[in-house]
């Protein structure tokens, strides 16, 4: 008997399942995509326990005769294409017709459908790929599809999910990237029978924006609208002051398709050279319509990965439209007040948002926030602002105070140096016994903070907290709100007092002392950006690339004046430090110039000047 054998059918199913489906939220994405092929104006979405027990998809779709309901849940079954020509021409979400059943092989399944011109719908139970039983029902136009107990018959894949809060977050994060592309269709995401996501049809696509992400977001978009022989651009992207520490903001469609696309993400990126700092990234929410027959999307099962044809003269046609659009805008960033909590946002004025009626929007939210006094109008802040005022004024001109740089002595260097003075309100100058030494005031500054920052953490002791007079309100997408309400206790440990004030909008009480006030929320997001980047875990501790902005925000600037105290203390904790010749961004703290060098440079190394 030969060793090669032809796999059974159930096997085959199996592997083929494993391809398409690989957590709950792969159950929820070709799903939604059914439904909107369909012609739904509605989805519900139901989970229990992150959608590994449970998962309920509802639409208002056209729904499915009982033979089509039968024929579907079989493999390479389709309404999408017939043959081969159609491969290459495809216009809809779904076509591979494996959706369905990838999913029925792996779980226990039910399916109840109805078309308009049915009398009954019918409903179908499937377990592992095997139909159990098939009957009319009464049931409404459209379809509603039950999932049990996902990957209850491949153990091995069933105990590689992450807990139920990881699975929700991926949920959430399917269930954004479909509600923004489609703003005609409501979405609403329902776990353990709370709702996440409230997503009600808009009349354009910044409704459903301002829904997930909030006014104040919304605020900092410009619209986009380009047109090159290649390709069409629509959407909206972030002013520069609208940014982010990785690229889970960049949100790519073709043809209303969500994709991952190196190129066009690296397009969108160029055209913010030279007006967003060294690693961060722009917001971008943007579709691209490019001709169905130059875009091959049959290249991965899962479909989220495409080929495009003269994909570099598009990713071109793309920064140059972007960048048009960003030369033409009014990027100047607007301060405003921070508050507390906002007024009722329909009670603002809309006129600062691109145009929409942002009104008709916030009247279709279910839960908007009630009004809230402002905690800054306290009469015990209002009496005390000007003192408060003063007293902030003059800690800021003592910022090297003994709370900010005062570590446990670690080592003591022996060079002996005596300070001389300074240059430009940036460098200070020291004569030690070899030379001169030049030290960049901010760079030590920076190292000191660092390494008292690390060894606080290192040894389990908490980062000191300061209480903010004005506490500053987060407003969060759905994704965001899930990932600080997992991590508020890991978020207290590292300084920020964090309080939930429901509908995704969060109250930060207190920060790390050694942060100070500025760029408070834009340091959150990092933080934020870094858990998601940790494949959706719980942060286990912030990276040392954070401590090292926390210390560069904090430490003096050039330009400060120091004070000769000032500049003695600084000089002797820096040589205190385990590593003090860097910041911990790589640049010198100091650099020196020994005695042979000086005289180098005077030409008094010639034999005879050397005692002159």
């Amino acid at each position: 008997m030969g060793k090669i054998i032809q796999l059974s059918e159930d096997l085959i199913n199996k592997i083929a399942a494993g391809e398409v489906i690989e957590r709950p939220s792969s159950v929820i994405k070709e799903l939604i995509e059914n439904s909107i092929d369909s012609g739904a104006k509605n989805i519900i979405i139901e989970i229990k326990e992150g959608g590994k027990s449970y998962i309920k998809i509802t639409d208002d779709g056209s729904g499915m005769s009982r033979e089509d309901a039968l024929v579907s849940i079989k493999k390479h079954s389709t309404s999408k294409i017939k043959d081969v020509e159609n491969l290459f021409n495809i216009s809809s979400l779904g076509f591979r017709g494996e959706a369905l059943a990838s999913i029925a092989a792996v779980s226990n399944m039910e399916i109840v459908t109805k078309t308009q011109f049915d009398l009954e719908g019918t409903e179908i139970e499937i377990s592992s790929g095997r139909i159990k039983n098939v009957k009319e029902v009464g049931a409404p136009v459209g379809t509603t599809i039950k999932v049990y107990d996902l990957f209850f018959n491949t153990p091995a894949r069933k105990k590689h999910l992450g807990d139920m809060n990881i699975e929700l977050r991926h949920i959430t994060d399917i269930v954004v990237k479909y509600a923004l592309a489609y703003f005609e269709i409501g979405f609403r995401l329902m776990h353990n029978e709370k709702e996440i996501v409230l997503a009600p049809p808009t009349p354009d696509k910044l409704g459903n924006i301002v829904n997930i992400f909030g006014r104040e977001f919304a605020k900092l978009l410009l619209p986009v609208a380009g047109e090159t022989d290649l390709v069409n651009v629509s959407g909206y992207i972030g002013k520069p002051a609208l940014n982010r520490a990785d690229k889970s903001y960049i949100f790519t469609y073709v043809n209303g398709r969500y994709i991952r696309s190196k190129e066009l993400t690296d397009a969108i990126e160029k055209a913010y050279d030279h007006l967003l700092n060294t690693e961060r990234h722009p917001v971008a929410i943007l579709n691209f319509e490019i001709p169905y027959e130059r875009i091959d999307v049959n290249v991965h099962p899962t479909k989220i990965s495409i080929r495009i044809e003269k994909q570099e003269k598009i990713s071109n046609d793309v920064t140059e439209i972007l960048k048009k659009q960003l030369e033409t805008a009014n990027l100047v960033p607007k301060i405003e007040p921070s508050k507390v909590v906002q007024k009722m946002l329909d009670k603002e004025n809309p006129a600062e948002l691109p145009s929409t009626d942002i009104r008709q929007i916030l009247r279709q939210k279910s839960n908007v926030m009630q009004t809230l006094h402002e905690i800054k109008n306290r009469p015990l802040d209002a009496q005390n602002s000007r003192q408060q005022q003063l007293m902030q004024k003059q800690k800021q001109q003592k910022k090297l105070a003994e709370e900010n740089v005062e570590i446990d002595s670690i080592r003591i260097d022996s060079v002996s140096y005596n300070v001389l003075g300074r240059v430009h309100r940036t460098f200070v100058v020291v004569e030690t016994a070899e030379g001169l030494r030049i030290i960049d005031q901010h760079a030590a500054h920076e190292r000191i903070l660092f390494e008292n920052i690390i060894e606080k953490f290192e040894n389990k002791k908490k980062i000191n907290k300061q209480t903010l007079l004005e506490p500053v309100q987060i407003n969060a997408s759905v994704n965001d709100a899930l990932l600080i309400k997992d991590n508020l206790q890991k978020l207290d440990k590292f300084g920020f007092s964090v309080e939930d004030f429901g509908n995704n909008t969060f109250i930060i009480k207190t920060l790390p002392a050694i942060l100070g006030k500025q760029q408070t929320e834009e340091f959150f997001n990092d933080i934020l950006s870094e858990i998601k980047s940790n494949q959706y875990k719980k942060v286990k501790g912030i990276t040392e690339e954070r401590f090292a902005r926390m210390a560069c925000r904090k430490a003096v600037k050039a330009g400060d004046v120091l004070e000769n105290m000032q500049m003695e203390q600084l000089v002797k904790r820096l040589l205190e430090c385990k590593q003090p010749h860097t910041c911990p961004h790589g640049r010198p703290t100091m650099i020196d110039f020994t005695i042979n060098d000086l005289e180098k440079s005077f030409n008094r190394i010639r034999g005879f000047e050397t005692n002159a």
